[in-house]
């Protein structure tokens, strides 16, 4: 399998000297706005499902498909947004996912049944999902020194976006329906066209040019198991974390947990998932820069730990902390994410590995939450939890293989340095 298709086109790098300057920064905070709103708001999403529960009188797996679509097809669009990344940059690019997210929530509040409004979950999702080679490749094109860092504070956005959009939908469904608040989202949603048009690229006479030959096939590129245990942990990781993010409310609601204790609920789990993904950023950047991969593993088996804890809750108290848990432990895996790739990949392979993890996250984030549904129409809601939880615990067994591997190779090297 060859990778020609996808390296004729030259990666632009900027020059030691640009990087993490003041227009690094600049983007990075651009593309914070982009990312909270392309995977924020599809995390807070989960007020919805129980509105389309209600309103089209449908079963919880039914109502699951809707947010699994929005995901799947955020996720699924990684290859179309790698083309128009390179043809007409991050620029236009982003600016052109914005236009269509938006218009996809426009035309939202005029759908009347839950098929048009899952076809149109797919066209936000699409808009959103031209938006994430772009933003992805913001911290490997800007940053050097600080580029795990940059990482951080980048996936930080979605935790971000649970933390603000959680009681922003509650409210604007409370006083103006679903419908109505469909409306108000397309506006916000505008706000992505202009962090877009803030993501200006540098000038190209500070650039260098990194060509990448296009005879090079993809067994020399990586080891086709790493990219399995890596595109497999993406998969998973995925999956839970839908799962989680659309089933909680309604589990919640199960035991009489009011809305405004569930808004606290949310908004704390959002705050401690920012919180996470910034620790990973600050642990990737400094003591654990060596073991990104380790982190990732552990931060994932701690994600089906806190599925499990979630099932059996049925208190409020019982599920603040439970949902606390489980926002540190998914920070923690989406702030070591992208650095994990980085670490076992490379520079020069990054945008096509994250494109292909992309790829397998929308078939987790489509298939684990409907499946989850199904097991909680006919077993009960705890079992959408316990099945997220066996999803996790999968994930982190790749991941665990992974860092092995990565340790035994590393092994290798230093041996043959000694002997030699």
């Amino acid at each position: 399998m060859s990778f020609s298709s996808l390296s004729r086109s030259p990666t632009l790098r900027p020059s030691e000297g640009v990087m993490d300057g003041r227009h690094s920064w600049l983007v990075l905070i651009a593309a914070l706005v982009v990312y909270t709103h392309a995977l924020g708001m599809g995390t807070a999403y989960g007020i919805y499902f129980i509105e389309f529960m209600t309103e089209f009188n449908v079963s919880m797996s039914a109502a699951a498909l809707v947010a699994s679509i929005m995901y799947g097809a955020t996720t699924a669009t990684a290859p179309i947004s790698s083309l128009l990344y390179r043809r007409l940059g991050s620029q236009k690019t982003i600016m052109l996912g914005g236009l269509v997210a938006s218009f996809g929530f426009f035309t939202c509040s005029f759908a009347s049944s839950l098929r048009q409004v899952a076809f149109i979950h797919g066209i936000i999702g699409f808009g959103f999902g031209i938006t994430t080679i772009p933003i992805w490749s913001v911290h490997t094109e800007y940053f050097d020194r600080y580029r795990n860092l940059a990482l951080g504070i980048l996936t930080a956005g979605g935790g971000l976006g649970l933390f603000i959009f959680s009681p922003i939908f509650t409210y604007l469904i409370d006083e103006y329906t679903w419908r109505g608040s469909m409306l108000l989202n397309a506006a916000i949603t505008l706000h992505v066209v202009g962090a877009g048009f803030l993501m200006k690229p540098l000038q190209k006479t500070t650039c260098k040019v990194l060509l990448v030959k296009d005879d090079v096939s993809c067994e020399k590129l990586y080891p086709s198991e790493k990219i399995f245990l890596f595109a497999m942990s993406a998969l998973c990781w995925a999956g839970s974390g839908q799962t989680f993010y659309q089933m909680m409310p309604t589990l919640a609601k199960h035991h009489d947990i009011s809305e405004s204790m569930m808004i606290v609920i949310t908004s704390a789990i959002g705050a401690t998932d920012i919180f996470a993904r910034l620790s990973a950023a600050v642990l990737n950047h400094t003591l654990l820069r060596c073991h990104t991969v380790f982190l990732y593993a552990m931060a994932l088996f701690m994600v089906a730990m806190s599925q499990l804890a979630v099932s059996m809750c049925a208190s409020f108290e019982s599920f603040l902390f439970a949902g606390v848990c489980f926002g540190c432990s998914f920070g923690l895996t989406l702030g070591s994410y992208g650095a994990s790739a980085f670490d076992v990949f490379g520079y020069e392979h990054f945008p096509e590995v994250i494109g292909i993890a992309t790829f397998a996250c929308s078939i987790g984030g489509l298939t684990t939450p409907v499946l989850a549904g199904y097991l909680g129409d006919t077993y009960g809601i705890v079992w959408t939890f316990r099945f997220a939880a066996l999803v996790a615990v999968t994930g982190s067994i790749g991941c665990f293989a992974l860092a092995i591997r990565k340790h035994l190779g590393q092994s290798k090297q230093l041996i043959r340095s000694a002997a030699a």
